[in-house]
């Protein structure tokens, strides 16, 4: 492998084919990474539905905070309820397309 000495530009560094390959067969070998952690609004979103049956029971978004909290998901109860009206809406705005906007005037630009 070619180590870059002093300040030499990165355009100047040569790297051997082998070495391309290897390190391609290398990469293709990795196995598939376990995903640990997710997003705060991804792990709303997974739990939506126990979310709204407990809203639905009566619970109110701040005793589902606390509960989401003393599980180690920490979150507002604004924002719970802002993610879950979020993730509310994704769904029924799959697969629509947005209008293209026509310009009024654009026919008296032509003469």
């Amino acid at each position: 492998m070619v180590v870059a000495k002093s300040r030499r530009s990165n355009a100047a560094i040569k790297v051997e084919t082998t070495e391309i390959d290897q390190v391609g067969a290398l990469l293709a070998d990795l196995p598939e990474r376990e995903k640990t952690e997710v997003p705060l609004r991804d792990a709303i979103e997974e739990l939506q539905d126990s979310l709204r049956a407990s809203l639905s029971k009566g619970y109110s978004y701040e005793e589902l905070t606390k509960i989401l909290n003393d599980s180690g998901i920490a979150i507002s109860a604004s924002t719970l309820k802002r993610y879950l009206s979020i993730v509310q809406k994704k769904p029924a705005t799959v697969g629509k397309t947005r209008a293209k906007r026509v310009s009024k005037d654009r026919g008296s630009a032509r003469s």
